[in-house]
């Protein structure tokens, strides 16, 4: 089988392309020009970016000036959040044809350990992997990108204009398959055989708090609603915000808490009336308010946190308290980063089912969209009703 290519593929041979992302010899973000990337394996595809999304790892990455560079190479390419089309394949590719809308994973395993050579990079045990856009690999910030066959997700029909919100999504998949595997160790509290946590209607008697009203809060909220579970919202964000408006068309019980988490324990004590709290997850990366919520943990439930805070908080606490806490009361606490192929493929199919039960609420996530060559009035941009902001590349 030859290589297949489009007409736009046969044009870019031998040229260059600009892109975004971080040097080493420099703080901030700066824009720079790259050899256009040209296939190198019968498994590769090339595909041209169309948009890119942008999230607090990027804002965090440019503002403290945290790179992690490959050897060799004086730049990175950031951005992970990725929507683009499929212009040149491999011989040896089959699932994909050019033209087709794409995603694109973020992390890449070791090879090392046994989760990588199963797929499961998520679950790396040497700490060796790579991650396109934040760890020595080029991210998505300009024209064109090359990667493995089984490194692509196909965007299904309807999904096209939503691919950036795919990798947010994913986290979230990943974050409510932990709660489900953790809790299947606990019978329903209804008492119905349909409500176990292995079951499909495993939501319909669960309550769930989310902590943080940003993107991955959102789509976390999304997930929980429409599984059918009672869902409450808390973050430091204003009552009138835009982010706290789609919290409550997602059907959240919103209440806001002070900067340092004050007024956790009412938030708590509002969701447990007359109810049980089997399920908090946290998305906000605000250690002080993610560890103050723990007191207050309903018995055998779960809590699973997603963020990573930046730089030094220090805190005191009853840490005797916190231990006789979860253990009397059969707690789990678990910590969930990124996410694999598979979490893509859910989070494509769950976009559909979002955005059925709400009335294509996914349509107002993006809030802002630059240019590529804007690229530093995306990055400058501050808004407290900024959900989601997408650079388009073309």
């Amino acid at each position: 089988m030859a290589v297949e290519r489009t007409e736009v593929a046969e044009k870019i041979c031998e040229r260059t392309m600009f892109s975004v992302g971080m040097k080493r010899a420099e703080q901030g973000v700066h824009g720079f020009m790259l050899p256009v990337p040209k296939l190198a394996s019968p498994t590769q595809v090339l595909v041209r970016v169309k948009e890119v999304g942008l999230d607090g790892t990027d804002f965090t990455m440019v503002g403290h000036d945290k790179k992690d560079i490959a050897e060799g190479r004086d730049e990175i390419v950031i951005g992970h959040e990725m929507m683009g089309i499929v212009e040149e394949i491999g011989p040896n590719v089959v699932s994909f044809k050019p033209g087709d809308n794409v995603t694109i994973t973020v992390r890449r395993g070791c090879g090392l350990c046994w989760p990588c050579k199963q797929g499961k990079s998520d679950y790396c045990l040497t700490g060796q992997f790579k991650e396109r856009g934040l760890h020595k690999l080029d991210g998505f910030l300009t024209k064109y990108a090359v990667e493995e066959e089984a490194n692509i997700v196909k965007l299904q029909p309807g999904t096209e204009k939503y691919g950036i919100l795919v990798e947010p999504l994913s986290i979230a998949e990943k974050a409510l398959e932990q709660v489900r595997r953790v809790q299947a160790r606990v019978p329903p509290a209804c008492g119905h055989t349909a409500h176990k946590w292995t079951r499909d209607h495993w939501g319909a008697c669960k309550t769930a708090l989310v902590i943080g009203g940003g993107t991955l809060g959102c789509l976390t909220a999304a997930l929980l609603r429409i599984n059918g579970v009672t869902t409450f919202a808390t973050s430091r964000t204003p009552e009138e915000s835009f982010k706290v408006k789609m919290l409550r068309k997602l059907g959240c019980d919103y209440m806001r808490v002070g900067e340092s988490g004050e007024g956790i324990e009412k938030v708590v004590e509002h969701c447990q009336r007359d109810r049980h709290l089997d399920i908090i997850i946290e998305a906000a990366g605000a250690s002080q308010l993610a560890l103050s919520i723990i007191p207050y943990m309903s018995r055998s439930s779960v809590y699973v946190l997603t963020g990573i805070p930046r730089g030094e908080q220090l805190a005191t606490m009853d840490t005797n308290r916190l231990l006789r806490h979860i253990v009397r009361y059969n707690q789990a606490i678990v910590g969930s980063v990124n996410s694999n192929r598979t979490h893509f493929e859910m989070a494509v199919d769950d976009i559909l089912k979002i955005n059925e039960k709400f009335g294509n609420i996914l349509d107002e996530f993006v809030t802002n969209r630059f240019k590529l060559s804007e690229y530093k009035q995306a990055f400058a941009y501050e808004s407290k009703d900024a959900l989601k902001i997408a650079i388009e590349i073309d």
